[in-house]
């Protein structure tokens, strides 16, 4: 995939136009918005077709290059992610056969990448659809899901392109330069959603980029993880204390912990760009650990992860202390 970072920005510019005429100039059917309930983090209809309108770009401007893609088999079965997705963002497919064509698919993948036990292979499904999905739960206030996106793929961009897969590397730096207008829309003007369409495929797309960098040697295992630590403890730390309070953990709630900053009086945007200064903080992080010796790389993650679990308890800890009734 030879491109060029001029492109990259001439894409990036074309996509805002897109969202710039769609959101001033068309008026969509009900069907095409979010519409605020008790859970929702807005109080007005927004648009939910900003991944729609991202990946039709994506898959389009990809779909030249991937005959020779050496991510083909990501791209095409996150097409049926994507499609999935999609009809769910309009329809509302039952969670549970969403999930076992989150698992088919995701099975596939997992299949392709040939790995060499079936209880890793078990263990990298449940991973790979549990990233697929905690995207989506995460993409609960503005801004959220283009940080995690930006902040995530761009050193797994970078790390592909020292080690010479320019292919991949030029993949995921579209991908990211693709969001940066949806983040102005999003983020700023609070104008349009990425809808299951967007926030399902990028999920898929980032567990099986991680997946295949690590098999393909571009990668330790702990990178991707780590790089994505801020939102994959807050999506399973919750989903751990509903269990613990027999809570339904497949229900929409609003018990996240950018949920809960949010009841502690902290503004939505605020707690984005706290999200993403730690995701920042992440990827800096890792990519200084690339350098370092296994012992530095065992105890600084583990001083990580602690640190990390302890802001989460005690912000958990501060809303218990609410009286929400």
């Amino acid at each position: 995939m030879a491109l060029n970072y001029f492109f990259f920005i001439l894409f990036s510019i074309l996509i805002f136009f897109q969202f710039l005429f769609i959101i001033t100039k068309i008026k969509f059917p009900i069907i095409f918005y979010d519409i605020p309930n008790s859970r929702s983090s807005h109080s007005t209809n927004i648009l939910k077709i900003g991944g729609l309108i991202i990946f039709l770009n994506f898959y389009f401007l990809s779909f030249f290059f991937i005959e020779n893609s050496s991510i083909k088999h990501i791209l095409f079965l996150s097409i049926f992610i994507f499609l999935v997705s999609l009809f769910d963002d309009f329809f509302d497919i039952p969670i549970y056969l969403r999930l076992l064509i989150h698992f088919v698919i995701s099975g596939i993948l997992i299949y392709l990448l040939n790995f060499d036990h079936l209880l890793i292979s078990f263990f990298f499904l449940i991973s790979l659809v549990w990233i697929t999905n905690l995207y989506n739960f995460m993409d609960g206030i503005n801004g959220l899901s283009a940080f995690m996106l930006i902040f995530g793929l761009t050193p797994m961009a970078y790390v592909a392109y020292i080690y010479g897969n320019f292919d991949l590397s030029n993949h995921l730096f579209l991908l990211v330069f693709l969001f940066f207008p949806f983040l102005y829309f999003n983020f700023l003007k609070n104008k349009i959603f990425l809808g299951d369409a967007g926030s399902v495929t990028t999920g898929f797309i980032v567990g099986a980029v991680g997946l295949y960098g690590w098999r393909n040697g571009f990668w330790p295992i702990w990178f991707p993880t780590i790089l994505f630590s801020i939102f994959g403890a807050d999506a399973t730390l919750t989903v751990i204390l509903r269990i613990i309070y027999k809570k339904n953990p497949f229900v929409a709630h609003r018990t996240y912990f950018f949920h809960k900053l949010i009841d502690l009086g902290f503004t939505k945007n605020i707690i984005s760009l706290y999200y993403a200064f730690s995701m920042m903080l992440s990827s800096i992080l890792c990519l200084i650990l690339l350098r370092c010796s296994m012992g530095t790389i065992y105890i600084s993650i583990s001083i990580y992860l602690l640190f990390l679990l302890s802001i989460l308890v005690f912000i958990h800890l501060k809303w218990l202390k609410l009286d929400l009734k």
